[in-house]
Parts: C-alpha cells; structure tokens; sequence
C-alpha cells in the first residue's frame, strides 16, 4: 500500500522553515516559545521517549497549559502517535477509564498526581521530562518518520450512555482539511494571534491549536484558573494584540457579566468565534450591540466526531427581528468546505424543507470512528458510495434534530435525539452520570434532566431514595468531572408514569424548568 505523504509533520516542518524565530507560544507569565524551540525540543521528546516500536502507538497527556504539553502534542504528530489529553479536573476514576480504553504507550504526567495503573505502562513524570531536555543540543534533527494521512493525530474522548467516555479518532488527513478551510473561511494572515481559553482535552482546542501553529500564527494559552480573573485577561488581549476569540458561550457571557467584552477592550479582535453549546438569543443580543460594525461574530457548529467545525453563520441584525429572537442562532444554509449534510426523519426518508429530522454529516471530515469501540461505531459511522463516485463516502449519525426553514433556508437546531445534551461547551450523556448515581445502594431509582432554570442552564437529579442523601455532589464527584456533577437533587417519592407506563419525563420537568 503506497504511504499518503500529505500529513501535519510536513505541514509544521514548512511553517517552521519559513517562521523558524517568530513567536509560536507566548504564555500569560511573559514566557516566549519560538517555532524553533517548539520544533527542537519536541525532536528530542522523539528521540529520548519515543522508539520505533512504539511509533503507531497512543499517548496520554495529564497537564494543564505550559510549554511542555505543547512538546508532546508536536512530537506526536511528528511520530506517527495518537495523542488524548486527559481532564487534570476529572477524577482518576474516569480517567483511568480512558487509559484503559487506550492502553498507551507512554503516559506523560506534568502534574502532583499520581497514576497508579495494573498493567505496565511507563509513565514519565513532569522532573524526567525536563531533566531530558535540559541538554539543549543543537545537532538533534527531526527524524524521518513516515506518517500516511490517515494516520490517527489524536483520540478526543466525550461522554458515553454506556457509562463508558467514547473516544473519537481522528487523522492527518482530517485536521489537515480543517486547517486549510479555517484559513480561508476567515480570510487570516501572517500578523493573527490567537488564544487557546478552551481545554486541552475539549475539542474546541483542535481550532485554536492546529488552526494556529500550523499556519505559523502567535497561540496565546491561558489555563482555567487564570481565566477567572477576567481584568488580567483582557490587558493580555491588549499586551499581545489578540485578534481572535474562540469559545464556548458561557465564557463569553461570564466576561459580559463583568462588562469586559467592548469594542474599547478588545481592540485588535477582529472575530469572536462561539460554539460548543446554544448561545441564548438575549445575551446574544447584548454581545452584539457592544461589538457591532468592529468584530465578527460567528455561531459555529460540529461534533467531536468530525473535526471540530461542520458549519459556520455569521451573526448580522437580522438575527434579532421578533421571529429570530424566539429560536437559537442558524447553523447556516450549508455545511463548511469537506462536508454536506442530509435531514433525515425517523423512518430513514429525507425531511422536507420545514420538516425536523436528525442531521447527517457527509464527507472526508466525518472521523475514524470511536477507537476500540466497534459496536457503538457501528451505531454512528457508515459508508456508502454516492452515485458518479467510485471511492466510499463517510457519513455520521450526530443525534441532531434540526430542520430547514421554508422562508430564509437557513438550518436551525432543535434538539437531541437521544439523552446526549450540550453544556458548558461539553457534550454529556444524561445517562453516564445516571449509573453513576444508582451505584449508591440507598438510591432507588433516579432520572436525570436538563433545562434553563432562572435563564441558566441546569443539570438536575431527581432521587427516589430509602432515605434523604447528604453531600451527593461530593460523593459522585469522585467518579464525574466537574462539568457534569448535577446542580441540584430533587428528592421525590414516586416518577410521574405516561400511558405507556414510562417515566413520564415531561410532567417530571414540567413547571420546573423555564
């Protein structure tokens, strides 16, 4: 089989050819990595950790934000290894799920916790890390790998209704596409500096990353603690001349909470890029009157499963006319560059224009599939060869239920399908934190939702219990990450049953939520 040679090693080895002393990392402490630096030290990382038996191997990364993370993010792609970046917030317990998922080779752990694992993985930890790089040899050259372009880059884990986190593999190839289509959609050129707010383990960070560093632009990384402190942020979008924003809503509406987002504030922004979870259409509103005729806005949308970004709507005025302000922001008229879509009802026939169905993404930047999960592959992924086309196209189930709208063709969405929902950015499995709960012994039975409570997004638990349950929070959040420890438990006697005798989750939420 011959190799592919269009792959991210070759892509960053140009821009480092042709950028070598420019800035590629500038950290909030003043800390300044170039292009060269990145380039040599994750040559090193290779050539001390990385052998050729362990070439097509995976790698997990346990670490907040710092210049050694984005070493090994590099030296992954130029090995040929799939890297996951693990939630330094997420318990062990769930973390160590994925591991077992991965069974990598290598676990680099830049943190003060501590891995204990059954089977023989080597962990390298943050002091053996620098202690190999502290010999700042000129002479280590950057090896010649060959990497096809369907090589997996990196495997992105997201909830599962099993109770087990799905990872999503995707290639060279696919952030390769990515990469090429965000630079043209958003017409970017040498002087971009970006930053990098979202997690490392959240797929929104493949924008700010591969988007960045593969095409010679400044990445502005900031962990989430240093977030918090939203004055500091904004004199380093000034200090650094920060001309882009990307980001789930609920960060953009934090910082409009304490007046930070203005055109004053922001004088070199030129885009605020928002997606991960629906923007409500008043705060949307707010957002837009500040920064009107100064700085795009655009509502992006796509699942883990293909590559970040699948659909891209500039916002403009006519978004709040009294009709607009009562739905979310469109996802567009079409899909980006690399991908079509098809609305299909629940009998498999394609949705009329009006008609609500679940959206199907088609196209080479459809993902891998879930690594080592075959089943609930099975599930979301499938080919086809389309007529007047030998080779097999890649389709992918997202759950979405949107429809087209009669009069302007844009494509809205509606809701979930399944009990997935989005929040804080991350999409989560009702159902995951679910079993997690009936593992207490004392819980008879318990149902998790999902609404707006007070204008805010809520993720409630209602518990039938032999007896009322204190510190629930604390207990589950051994097992769950932050993002996904419910808001409040309710506490009730009996679930509201239908004529089907199911629960009857709509008279559950009804009065309750908004």
């Amino acid at each position: 089989m011959k190799i592919k040679k269009e792959n991210l090693a070759d892509r960053f080895k140009k821009i480092v050819n042709k950028d070598r002393n420019k800035d590629a990392l500038i950290f909030s402490n003043g800390k300044k990595i170039t292009f060269d630096q990145l380039d040599h030290f994750s040559n090193m990382i290779i050539k001390k950790f990385f052998n050729k038996k362990k070439i097509h191997k995976r790698v997990c990364i346990l670490s907040d934000k710092n210049e050694l993370v984005y070493y090994i993010i590099i030296a992954c792609i130029k090995a040929g290894k799939s890297y996951t970046v693990l939630d330094i917030e997420a318990p062990i317990f769930r973390n160590k799920k994925i591991i077992k998922t991965l069974y990598p080779a290598l676990i680099f752990n830049i943190t003060n916790k501590k891995i204990i694992l059954k089977k023989k993985t080597e962990i390298i930890n943050k002091n053996v890390l620098i202690k190999s790089l502290t010999n700042n040899n000129k002479d280590v050259k950057r090896l010649n790998i060959r990497v096809n372009s369907n090589t997996t880059a990196y495997i992105m884990f997201t909830s599962g209704s099993t109770g087990e986190p799905k990872g999503v593999s995707i290639s060279h190839h696919n952030v390769l596409k990515f990469i090429d289509w965000s630079k043209k959609e958003y017409s970017f050129n040498k002087t971009e500096v970006f930053t990098n707010l979202n997690g490392l383990h959240f797929d929104n960070s493949i924008f700010d990353v591969f988007v960045s560093l593969f095409n010679g632009y400044t990445l502005i990384p900031l962990n989430k603690n240093e977030l918090l402190d939203t004055n500091t942020v904004i004199k380093l979008f000034k200090k650094y001349r920060i001309t882009n924003w990307f980001s789930v809503p609920s960060l953009i509406i934090y910082f409009l909470r304490f007046n930070n987002i203005s055109i004053k504030k922001l004088p070199f922004v030129k885009r605020i890029i928002f997606g991960g979870e629906a923007f409500p259409k008043n705060l949307l509103k707010v957002l837009f009157n500040k920064v009107k005729n100064k700085i795009n806005l655009y509502n992006v949308y796509g699942p883990t499963e293909c590559t970040c970004i699948c659909s891209s709507y500039l916002i403009n005025k006519s978004d709040f006319s009294k009709k607009e302000m009562e739905r979310y922001a469109p996802l567009g008229k079409k899909m980006i560059t690399n991908f079509k879509y098809q609305i299909l009802k629940d009998n498999r026939k394609k949705a009329l224009v009006g008609e609500k169905g679940e959206l199907i993404l088609i196209g080479e930047n459809v993902g891998k599939g879930y690594y080592n999960n075959m089943n609930e592959t099975k599930k979301k992924f499938f080919s086809k060869i389309i007529q007047n086309k030998k080779i097999k196209t890649k389709f992918y189930r997202t759950g979405d239920i949107v429809y087209k709208d009669k009069l302007n063709k844009f494509i809205y969405f509606v809701a979930r399908a399944d009990n997935q929902v989005k929040f804080m950015g991350h999409r989560i499995e009702l159902n995951e934190i679910e079993i997690v709960l009936k593992k207490n012994k004392n819980i008879k039975n318990c149902i998790v939702t999902f609404g707006k409570k007070n204008n805010i997004d809520e993720i409630t638990a209602w518990i039938v219990s032999k007896k009322k349950l204190n510190n629930l929070n604390k207990t589950i959040s051994k097992k769950l990450p932050n993002y996904m420890i419910p808001r409040k438990f309710n506490f009730i006697e009996n679930f509201p049953i239908n004529l089907n005798g199911k629960i009857d989750k709509f008279s559950l939420k009804k009065g309750y939520y908004d």
